[in-house]
């Protein structure tokens, strides 16, 4: 088990890319809020990586179903950029999601 704080001095796409890497490796990731923090994006983050739903749906697909797929593009439309979570891992750790 790997813990990955997320919300402390780093972007959502971070946060996320630093979860593939670990889970690439093969590894259980549990993700834990800085300070309990009041970013939705984030919390429903950790709900969808520490409840192992991941294995089952990717994170948007997540989103769509409980109506919040909103603060993903929030996301986007802020930082003015699309994100590329799976084109920034190393090929073999891409597995089916290219």
């Amino acid at each position: 088990m790997v813990y990955i704080l997320v919300g402390f001095n780093t972007t959502f796409q971070e946060d996320m890319y630093r979860l593939e890497v670990i889970r690439g490796y093969g590894c259980d990731a549990f993700v834990m809020l800085y300070d309990k923090t009041e970013d939705r994006l984030l919390r429903e983050f950790s709900h969808w990586a520490n409840r192992f739903y991941f294995r089952n749906r990717s994170f948007e697909d997540f989103l769509k179903s409980r109506n919040c797929l909103s603060l993903l593009s929030d996301e986007v439309n802020k930082k003015k950029e699309v994100p590329t979570f799976y084109a920034t891992l190393h090929p073999s750790l891409r597995g089916n999601n290219e």
